[in-house]
């Protein structure tokens, strides 16, 4: 038997090495298609850095994926671009669809997804996931904002029969990254509380709340979909079975802690993790409180506070802590409103508290010195569960040591009214003569005073008020002081008070020629003496549908203002404005200093829109209250049935206390 030569001895052995070679690299791809089979679908992931000028150029290509890696023709495409046939480019995300054997894309592309209205910015980088699978010929994609970690947009489609695609290339030039087999990138998700048959997408749940994931996708593929929730004591996997289009699933949100929880969504395949979603943050917990009472205590300084907690688990847990921010609150002459500076800072830990409801009692001290003083209050959980503080603006006056916008019992208040009567006809009228009668009826004249009586008023002024007689009758049966102002037409008004008058004034005449004059409903003013303060008291009743006629009212307002600041600086100026903020009255008055008490920061609720009272700046922290009165009788809505209200307006009313 012959030697082969050494060279052939060489090839046999390279040859049976790349034998030995190819078998075992084939068991290793074997392995890989066990546990994958990556010949069902394509991920194809991209990324593009965009600058201004991409921006500028008004196209943003995404991703592009063809039918045959030698086409020209694309079969899929994405396309980030701006529509500007409007007033405005509007960004929207493309996908197009092109059928295959189609050689020209005139006329044979098919849009199968617009997404947006959504702009990219400059100095952001992007991501944009697509998948396909070829077996459901669903096509999925995901565009992430990588710059803020945020999801943009998201889906899946499923194209029609003429448009399948047995595979699918990636340009060789296109820089992606792939993934084999079909991954759901599209699925779109978000947390939900069930209220009923109702689904609301919520970012915070509280333990034991009827809360779950929604799931939309139309395929899921071979692998897994997994819910993580990453909480403060350990992660939590959830695996997702999504059977339908669009799947509820319940949490169990009494096990969860309390706190931020980062959550997203992981696909994975024979228990290894391929593809993860942008997190989302939710936080499970809440705290809800209320200022129940608050006092200023002139011994100790400070502001006494008792707060009001409830929490879906017990407060102890929680680790509340009270911040305080003390801001000075300094009078500016240029905008003519207080405006805060910050002081300091008070803070204390919320302690002794059991279960899940609880009362708190703090005590804030406040600066040594004499002043207007506002406290900014919150309260903040060391697990980061939020509190929602249903609070008050707190006001304090360490001058006259009161707190500001807080109807206190123990604090001696004088109470201050505006009222249109509407002539005390009611409103609407048709309906109230059924009940009052005409006006000579002795049950109108019953029933206004017991509306007079019940608004307790000190000083009340009136417009419309019918007749001059008629407001003396009423003053007369309460026992009070009356001022009537006489009209040049049939609105009259007065001030009905309990408090002596010293003097008053006409700002107009009562005569035929004034019909069509300046103040031809009214205006006066009345000065009082509140205890050892001089008050001057101004009510007036502007025209209506007339700017310019306001504008000329306001100038003799002014006039009559410049007088009466020389007897006494505390005014009180009050009545049926027909405008409201920055009209002629506004103007005037701002200009000399009087403020609008219902506008004050520290009072609350409905606004009056044109029945004022303004106070001189030297008064304005003696009103510790203020509202617009809307009980039964006072609006139609709450009149008990009766179908009418006592007027086609309703009192504005402010207290004041008076420094003592």
């Amino acid at each position: 038997m012959g030697r082969l030569p050494r060279r052939g001895i060489h090839v046999v052995f390279a040859i049976i090495l790349c034998i030995a070679l190819g078998l075992l690299l084939g068991s290793v791809f074997q392995v890989e298609a066990l546990a994958w089979d990556a010949t069902d679908g394509l991920t194809v992931i991209s990324r593009v850095a965009v600058d201004q000028r991409l921006i500028e150029v008004s196209e943003i290509p995404l991703l592009t994926l063809y039918a045959d890696p030698e086409a020209r023709q694309p079969a899929i495409r994405v396309v980030w671009a701006a529509e500007s046939s409007g007033w405005f480019p509007v960004w929207n995300v493309s996908i197009d669809v092109y059928p295959r054997g189609a050689e020209s894309a005139a006329g044979q592309l098919r849009r199968i997804a617009t997404l947006g209205p959504r702009a990219p910015e400059a100095g952001h980088e992007y991501e944009v996931a697509v998948s396909f699978s070829y077996d459901t010929q669903t096509l999925a994609l995901a565009l992430i904002d990588r710059t803020d970690g945020r999801l943009l947009e998201s889906g899946d489609w499923v194209l029609e029969t003429g448009e399948a695609f047995p595979r699918l290339f990636p340009s060789e030039d296109s820089g992606s990254t792939q993934l084999p087999g079909y991954v759901p990138v599209g699925v779109r998700w978000d947390l939900v509380e069930r209220f009923g048959t109702t689904l609301i997408p919520v970012v915070n749940i509280v333990a034991g709340a009827d809360a779950g994931l929604r799931v939309s996708t139309k395929s899921v593929g071979q692998g897994e979909l997994q819910l993580v929730m990453r909480t403060s004591r350990h992660p939590i996997v959830v695996s997702l079975a999504v059977d339908e289009p669009t799947t509820f699933i319940p949490l169990e949100t009494s096990e969860l802690p309390a706190g931020p929880i980062s959550m997203f969504l992981q696909y994975a395949i024979d228990g290894e993790v391929v593809w993860e979603s942008p997190a989302k943050r939710i936080v499970v917990g809440r705290v809800e409180a209320s200022i129940e009472k608050a006092m200023f205590s002139k011994e100790d300084h400070a502001v006494d506070l008792t707060l009001a907690l409830s929490g879906d688990r017990p407060l102890d847990q929680l680790a509340l802590r009270l911040i305080a921010e003390v801001f000075s609150r300094r009078w500016d002459d240029g905008t003519n409103r207080y405006m805060d500076i910050p002081h300091s800072v008070y803070e204390s830990d919320l302690t002794e508290m059991q279960g899940t409801e609880s009362l708190a009692r703090m005590q804030i001290p406040l600066p040594p010195e004499a002043g207007l003083w506002r406290l900014n209050v919150r309260i903040e959980s060391e697990a980061e569960v939020p509190v929602v503080l249903d609070t008050r603006e707190l006001t304090v006056s360490t001058s006259s040591g009161r707190l500001l916008g807080w109807r206190d019992p123990s604090v001696n208040t004088i109470r201050v009214c505006t009222y249109n009567m509407l002539n005390f006809e009611g409103w609407p009228q048709d309906a109230a003569m059924k009940d009052l009668g005409t006006a000579t009826d002795p049950r109108r004249l019953d029933h206004f005073t017991e509306v007079i009586r019940s608004l307790s008023c000190d000083i009340l002024g009136i417009q419309e008020g019918y007749s001059v007689e008629y407001m003396r009758t009423i003053g007369h049966r309460l026992g009070l002081n009356v001022v009537p102002f006489a009209s040049s037409t049939r609105f009259p008004g007065g001030i009905l008070t309990r408090f002596p008058i010293l003097e008053s004034r006409m700002f107009n005449h009562a005569g035929v020629v004034n019909q069509n004059m300046p103040f031809s409903r009214f205006g006066g003013a009345s000065l009082l003496q509140l205890g050892d303060t001089l008050v001057w008291v101004v009510n007036f009743h502007a025209w209506p549908h007339d700017e310019e006629m306001r504008k000329r009212e306001a100038e003799i307002l002014a006039r009559q203002l410049d007088q009466l600041i020389s007897i006494t600086p505390y005014i009180i100026v009050l009545g049926d404005f027909n405008s409201g903020i920055g009209g002629a009255f506004d103007v005037i008055l701002t200009e000399r200093g009087l403020v609008n008490a219902m506008y004050l920061d520290w009072i609350e609720g409905i606004r009056p829109s044109i029945d004022h009272i303004y106070v001189s700046r030297e008064m304005a922290d003696w009103v510790v209250a203020g509202w617009v009165e809307r009980g039964p009788g006072f609006i139609r809505e709450t009149s008990e049935g009766r179908g009418w209200a006592n007027s086609d307006h309703q009192p504005t009313i402010v207290e004041l206390a008076l420094p003592k």
